[in-house]
């Protein structure tokens, strides 16, 4: 018997290929203000999403075996998909002491920058309309949607187009203020409360968008891998250079490279390398 198609809205036409097994119950995803994707069972479908450019793999390498071999020792077989990646456990003591340095270090530095955190709110009111937070819909762990805080540095009319646009270098849609906070990262401070709330971890793979995940999902089929583990402030990827409009396949390889070394040693180095790497950033 032949199953129904999905009905869909006329402006869902673009298939974006299947999401991994592991992942059935990766999200149905709507922002209203953007075009919807649909994430159901095995298809993931987007309307008019502009894909970044550095999504597009090269030639032969459809079958994501980069991705696969910094996840796992053992190769992944022809005809494997991402599901199928031996990764280790997490254990209940390493998750534990996890959260403890996260709320610990959370703590802290919601105290140790409050001048800083109250500064900016001050500066986003007073140079440009709009509110101070924006509050986005994030894939966390286990594909569950949350909702991540982050500085606002765009003009507030920044996301009436009618597809959702990837940030890039010297985005025309940021305001002056936007453009210093992004350049050091202080944008991303409020997302200290994500932690403290649980959302988040200090270190782990940067949340996406769930728009965005569908298209990378489908060309990369690990990518979902990536919602083994908590989303992090900062990560492997981002200590490497890999920030903004910058290898989304890189990104990826270095997310699974650290999934697949759960430290709380590697944590703390990641930690430490933070700043140098925000310092050197040439992709804010």
């Amino acid at each position: 018997m032949r199953a129904r198609a999905a009905r869909v809205s006329p402006g869902q036409r673009d298939d974006v290929g299947e999401v991994q097994r592991e992942e059935k119950k990766t999200i149905a995803c709507v922002e209203q203000s953007l075009a919807h994707c649909v994430v159901a069972g095995a298809r993931a479908r987007a309307a008019g999403i502009r894909s970044p450019r550095n999504v597009v793999l090269p030639t032969g390498a459809g079958t994501d075996r980069g991705a696969a071999a910094a996840a796992s020792p053992a190769p992944a077989r022809d005809g494997d998909d991402a599901a199928a990646l031996r990764l280790p456990r997490i254990g209940r003591l390493h998750a534990a002491a996890k959260r403890t340095i996260d709320v610990a270090i959370a703590i802290a530095a919601v105290v140790l920058l409050a001048w800083l955190l109250g500064m900016v709110a001050v500066l986003i009111r007073l140079t440009s309309r709009g509110p101070v937070l924006i509050r986005q819909t994030r894939v966390g762990r286990g594909g569950r949607l949350f909702t991540m805080l982050k500085f606002r540095t765009m003009r507030a009319d920044a996301e009436r187009e009618a597809a959702p646009v990837w940030p890039r270098r010297n985005d025309p849609r940021c305001t002056p203020l936007g453009r210093l906070l992004r350049r050091f990262g202080v944008d991303e401070l409020p997302q200290l409360f994500n932690v403290l709330r649980g959302q988040m971890s200090l270190v782990g793979p940067r949340p996406e968008r769930p728009c965005f995940v569908a298209v990378f999902a489908a060309h990369l089929p690990s990518y979902t891998l990536r919602h083994r583990v908590k989303p992090g402030i900062t990560g492997w990827a981002q200590v490497n250079g890999f920030t903004g409009d910058t290898s989304i396949r890189g990104r990826l390889e270095h997310d699974l490279r650290y999934i697949g070394k759960p430290s709380i040693l590697f944590d703390l180095v990641i930690l430490a390398l933070t700043p140098f790497a925000v310092l050197l950033n040439k992709h804010a």
